[in-house]
């Protein structure tokens, strides 16, 4: 309970107290001047500590007996850069408590300077975040099992279809087949094709997460080029127009982002009327930290309802008679670009085309 009788000030610091306890975070205050590390209150029991006297109080044991020598490097690094450019200090680390058990916080720190910018005391604190660490590690563990369980289903789909492909072909070209027996087993040959396709892409989309992105400097021109040579035959049987601005050196996994512009431009040429020649522009531009890419068409376009929904996986705006695809490769492109640490959307005048807009970090 709240000792009544106290003055205000001291009802004010238990009341802080206790809210610091409840809340699992450790503040302290490093005098560098005299190399003396304060504790608020009791808030170093939320690291197992029973009395003042065995936290660390100076420098060296802070780092020594506190940090875990994983994390001690790092942290000495952020405080440095934050010394330099006084920017927020933040970033999780692992310490150990009293009695050696390593936990999970969010160390935050702010400096203070003298007039000469020399740094003379930095104050900070220590949250608990340790549950919230775990629960995410065991996503991560969740995440890469399902990756890896489509990966080798898929895999292991794939033999199976191959027979299937074989034997059906080998049926089609029986002469005693009848025309209507043929009919049947060119539509299921077809279903066949369509699953490999399908297949191919779960494959594609699940190791996104796992494979390792080979960032280099490229110029994007070169990037869209070869992602218009991979698809050239269906460009010269649409007899489309392909018009590129001069674009920059981008640093990007050269050929995941090609898969982009391949899955992009196959779709300006797939939804585009039989009677329009398809017209692809592509243009970029600085936006502060960022560049900004645009791909135009003139396509049938989307539904402004739809247009939350194209990047969703297995997403078809229309039959599969209609128009062929699997409806994952809007879903990679969404991947990729955001695994770039870039943003992806799409705006439409419905009958008159689509454009996709991409950031990428500059």
């Amino acid at each position: 309970m709240l000792d009544t009788m106290a003055s205000p000030s001291e009802l004010n610091d238990e009341r802080i107290e206790r809210a610091v306890l409840g809340s699992r975070i450790a503040i302290w205050d490093w005098d560098m001047t005299e190399d003396k590390i304060h504790w608020l209150g009791h808030s170093y029991r939320s690291l197992g500590y029973i009395s003042l006297d065995s936290i660390p109080q100076n420098a060296d044991n802070f780092f020594s007996s506190l940090i875990h020598e994983d994390f001690e490097l790092a942290l000495k690094q952020a405080i440095d850069t934050h010394f330099k450019d006084n920017k927020e200090l933040a970033l999780p680390l692992r310490i150990r408590k009293a009695d050696g058990t390593p936990l999970w916080v969010m160390a935050k720190a702010q400096a203070q300077f003298d007039q000469n910018r020399t740094p003379i005391r930095l104050s900070g604190s220590f949250t608990d975040i340790d549950n919230l660490k775990q629960a995410e590690d065991r996503l991560m563990r969740s995440n890469h099992d399902l990756q890896q369980f489509a990966s080798v289903a898929a895999h292991d789909l794939q033999q199976p279809l191959r027979a299937i492909s074989g034997l059906l072909d080998i049926v089609y070209n029986k002469e005693s087949l009848s025309e209507n027996g043929k009919y049947m087993v060119s539509k299921a040959l077809q279903s066949a094709e369509d699953m490999s396709y399908l297949v191919n892409d779960l494959m594609s989309y699940s190791k996104l997460e796992t494979e390792e992105l080979k960032k280099k400097p490229v110029n994007l021109n070169k990037i869209i080029n070869q992602a218009s040579r991979h698809i050239l035959h269906i460009i010269e049987e649409k007899e489309a127009e392909i018009e590129i601005d001069e674009m920059p050196d981008i640093i990007c996994d050269e050929y995941k982002l090609q898969r982009v512009f391949i899955n992009l431009i196959d779709n300006a040429l797939k939804y585009c009327n039989n009677e329009t020649v398809p017209h692809i522009k592509f243009t970029c531009e600085r936006d502060k930290d960022f560049w900004y890419i645009q791909i135009q068409d003139n396509g049938i376009g989307i539904e402004e309802k739809n247009l939350d929904k194209i990047f969703h996986m297995f997403n078809r705006l229309h039959l599969k008679d209609e128009y062929e695809g699997t409806g994952i490769g809007l879903s990679i492109c969404w991947k990729i670009i955001h695994l770039h640490d870039g943003e992806i959307w799409a705006t439409s005048e419905f009958g008159r085309g689509t454009t996709f807009h991409l950031t990428l970090p500059a």
